[in-house]
């Protein structure tokens, strides 16, 4: 019950605070966003030698690819 009260009360308090975001989009309308991360494929056989094996044991490291974003 405390966590619903206090994520409700700073949800209200960012629209009390920014009450002019939509205008200021009209004003300025351009937005940059930059991303880095790894990408990974979990088939459903995984990538250990054995059947059935879970989480960082299935993952094939050497497939392992980083991703960046603009």
């Amino acid at each position: 019950m405390r966590v619903i009260i206090l994520l409700s009360f700073f949800l209200l308090i960012s629209e009390i605070v920014f009450p002019q975001a939509s205008s200021r989009w009209k004003r300025m309308r351009y937005e940059v966003y930059f991303g880095a991360g790894a990408t990974n494929f979990l088939g459903e056989l995984g990538g250990a030698n054995r059947e059935g094996t879970n989480f960082l044991r299935d993952l094939e490291f050497s497939m392992t690819r980083a991703v960046f974003s603009l």
